[in-house]
């Protein structure tokens, strides 16, 4: 019989902050991940910037330039540090409050979780010349429920010989958000957040191709999508890629 091993990890929450023998250890609260003793917008950046791996994270105090306190990030507790982490702390420094904030119990915070809740649409659109040299693909959430949080990473053709850069939320409907481009493993990632939630037609970035001569722009295909409620739930999703000749859908369902 093959072995199988089963466990689970305690991570403190908050300890240090109520055990009275721990004053001598230095240490950040949950969702100051810049460890200023604040949590406010500067917080909720860096963990965007986390997320598209424009910043890393440490364990040590003081931070190493160009970090967050890894510790601190997970507001949420589901493990991770991404988005739905930047959306909970954000609500909080502004007054939205929610289940997370400190002393708060109970959501508070302005919120939409529809019964009737259509499929939520990623569609990567056609690739649009600019000029001879550059083509412009945008990608776009349709939904009707609303979206508080949006993490959206890509894949393009790595023998792509230009240069490819990102603009995240060319239309200004989040309140936070970042992209980076990673030219060693050809992909593009997207972060963002809106505290009240966005629905609708939502673009969540762009990705430009260019080339010094004129070459079919690379097809832009999905890698994984984490969506999230303004409350911090995240959104159940059915991925389902279908290729077609000028674009690519994948519908992600939004389930009870």
């Amino acid at each position: 019989m093959h072995a199988h091993w089963n466990g689970f990890r305690l991570i403190p929450r908050d300890w240090m902050a109520a055990n009275p023998s721990a004053t001598d250890v230095v240490t950040c609260a949950v969702g100051d991940v810049t460890c200023d003793a604040q949590t406010n917008a500067a917080d909720a950046l860096f963990m965007l910037q986390y997320d598209v791996r424009l910043r890393t994270s440490s364990a040590q105090l003081p931070l190493p330039d160009g970090t967050l306190y890894s510790y601190a990030c997970d507001v949420s507790g589901e493990g991770a540090c991404n988005a739905i982490d930047a959306l909970l702390t954000l609500q909080c420094s502004i007054g939205l409050t929610n289940k997370f904030c400190p002393g708060v119990e109970g959501i508070q915070a302005a919120q939409s979780t529809s019964a009737s809740a259509a499929p939520v649409v990623v569609t990567v659109d056609k690739a649009l010349s600019e000029s001879t040299r550059n083509r412009r693909t945008r990608v776009n959430i349709d939904t009707t429920a609303r979206v508080g949080a949006a993490s959206v990473v890509l894949n393009y053709d790595p023998t792509w010989p230009g240069e490819v850069t990102c603009q995240s939320d060319p239309d200004v409907q989040f309140d936070l958000d970042t992209c980076s481009v990673d030219p060693e493993a050809a992909v593009v990632r997207f972060s963002m957040v809106s505290p009240a939630g966005q629905t609708g037609t939502v673009s969540v970035g762009e990705v430009l191709f260019t080339q010094g001569k004129a070459l079919a722009a690379p097809l832009l295909t999905v890698q994984s999508v984490a969506l999230a409620n303004p409350d911090g739930t995240t959104l159940p999703t059915h991925i389902e890629q279908v290729e077609l000749s000028e674009q690519t859908y994948l519908p992600l369902i939004v389930q009870e």
